[in-house]
């Protein structure tokens, strides 16, 4: 008997009915198989077709309230676009022993421009042709599917801005508006944007799901459950959990490590400069320095050695 193939609701393309995600477009198409923590149980999590509109919603919605503003550049009025206000700038990290679940992460991978801007710089007697863009990121975040309505939460756009190729503002362009708008600014005529939709209560702290903080080169997420689904849902597989004892060897490794940097240009300064208060005899110089050298290997290698646990 044929097998029996569904569309995609997203793509259209034909998939096995007994399919979860199109393995075409990567919408899920219902909840699937998770594994059960070591405490209780927890709720799956949806992306499917509604989801994903309800993102590419959330991105389309921002870019329609894009703010013009006129700069002065090269002696003529130039319009660039700001971020709206309500663009929120990524959360704050954890605390310093707050565990955490930590993915490496590359910001450019994937993203896809939907907005640039255009422009000719001269300098040198030369022109040079440079773009500023905004791009959505193709990082996705799971919503949980615990309530019956988790198809209606909302999502807020946070902005994560990279330095560009090239900077309009070469002099103090811009007066008379605040520092608020002034950032605005200076972050578009800058910057490349990278805009992520994320769920709202993601973005709160809701409990259930933790927190987020992004960077440029990493992604965390204070939520161990909800760090797996964002795992899985994003084929990621080298993440790693940092519990309170590898956060403090970590944090002791990295103390170690500057301080025995100091105690080494120290040393070594003392030897080339002869600086007033320091050592001045040799054993002390060798002493001194062999204690940084120490301190310097030992606090490199244990942070190395803490990787943490698979999330």
């Amino acid at each position: 008997m044929a097998k029996i193939k569904i569309n995609c609701p997203n793509c259209g393309k034909k998939i096995p009915e007994y399919a979860s995600k199109c393995k075409y477009c990567d919408t899920r198409l219902k909840p699937g198989p998770v594994s059960e923590p070591a405490h209780g149980s927890r709720p799956h999590f949806i992306q499917d077709s509604h989801q994903t509109r309800v993102t590419a919603a959330c991105i389309g919605d921002a870019l329609k309230h894009l703010e013009p503003v006129f700069i002065n550049f090269s002696g003529k009025n130039l319009m660039i676009l700001l971020t709206p206000s309500h663009v929120q700038a990524s959360p704050k990290g954890p605390g310093l022993f707050v565990e955490r679940a930590e993915f490496p992460f590359d910001i450019k991978k994937g993203a896809v421009s939907v907005h640039a801007d255009h422009w000719v710089k001269s300098g040198y007697g030369q022109k040079q042709n440079f773009s500023l863009k905004i791009l959505e990121s193709a990082c996705k975040f799971p919503v949980l599917d615990d309530t019956g309505s988790s198809q209606e939460v909302n999502h807020e756009v946070v902005e994560v801005a990279l330095p560009g190729a090239a900077s309009l503002l070469t002099k103090r362009s811009v007066t008379g508006v605040s520092q608020e708008k002034e950032q605005r600014i200076e972050t578009a005529c800058s910057c490349d944007r990278y805009w992520f939709s994320i769920p709202r209560p993601l973005f709160q702290g809701d409990p259930r799901y933790g927190s987020v903080h992004l960077t440029q080169n990493d992604l965390k997420l204070t939520n161990r459950t909800y760090a797996r689904q964002f795992a899985s849902l994003n084929q990621i597989n080298d993440g790693k959990w940092l519990n309170r004892s590898d956060l403090k060897k970590r944090t002791g490794a990295w103390l170690a490590f500057g301080v025995g940097m100091l105690i080494l240009l120290f040393s070594l300064m003392d030897v080339f400069f002869r600086l007033e208060g320091a050592p001045r005899g040799v054993t002390a110089n060798i002493i001194l320095g062999t204690l940084g050298l120490i301190l310097f290997v030992g606090g490199f290698y244990g942070i190395y050695q803490v990787k943490g646990e698979p999330v």
